[in-house]
């Protein structure tokens, strides 16, 4: 496969996943104030273990694991998984899915910077315009204030009527928070399991161990 091909398939998989994701705070949002936190985080992490170890183990991902990429990939369950999830989930129930979509997507530059921190990657042109373009999105959604559209006018000869503007409840700080949290631990997850998958672990494996980790934690 070419660079050009695979660098391809690697973005096609980033969008689904972000699809999925999305899909998924719609889902869980249905939930709230049905499904206990824990429950749901237990729910969750149990199915998604059971499928990627199966999966792994139709696919032989077990034989090719060493110690050192274990070691790894627990620490990245840890902060990737067991906790990032249960925020994620608490988020959801405080902050609702449409803001917490939109603040995950933090995890991106918190990745890149870890990333430069911890690993000396070099941030090009092109990723430090990505950072900039999602923080001044994020600030448009959240801080700027939707504009009073124009009155309305009535059928019949009268003085034109205000038209009313939706006013929600603010964007909870602690629904923030928690989704700031998420962010920031799931950028730490990916970054600890990057010297595993970069070494040539079976993707199925490596998100069993991950999910296995929080299973037990749970």
């Amino acid at each position: 496969m070419s660079r050009g091909n695979s660098m391809f398939v690697s973005e096609a998989f980033a969008l689904s996943s972000a699809v999925c994701i999305a899909l998924s705070s719609m889902f869980i949002n249905e939930l709230n104030g049905r499904v206990p936190l824990l429950r749901l985080a237990r729910w969750q992490i149990t199915a998604g273990f059971v499928i990627t170890a199966c999966a792994a183990l139709a696919l032989g991902g077990w034989r090719t694991l060493e110690s050192w990429q274990v070691w790894y990939l627990a620490a990245s369950g840890v902060f990737g998984i067991a906790i990032a999830s249960t925020t994620y989930f608490a988020a959801i129930y405080i902050a609702g899915p449409r803001l917490t979509a939109l603040l995950f997507s933090l995890a991106s530059p918190f990745a890149l910077i870890m990333g430069y921190v911890a690993f000396g990657e070099t941030i090009t042109g092109t990723q430090g315009l990505g950072v900039g373009l999602i923080l001044t999105g994020i600030i448009i959604a959240i801080g700027v204030r939707r504009r009073r559209p124009p009155a309305m006018m009535p059928f019949s000869d009268a003085q034109p009527n205000d038209s009313i503007v939706p006013v929600g409840p603010p964007p909870s700080l602690l629904g923030i928070s928690l989704v700031i949290l998420t962010a920031f631990g799931q950028a730490l997850g990916s970054l600890l399991a990057r010297p595993a998958m970069a070494s040539g672990v079976e993707p199925f494996t490596a998100m069993a161990i991950r999910s296995g980790l929080a299973v037990i934690f749970f």
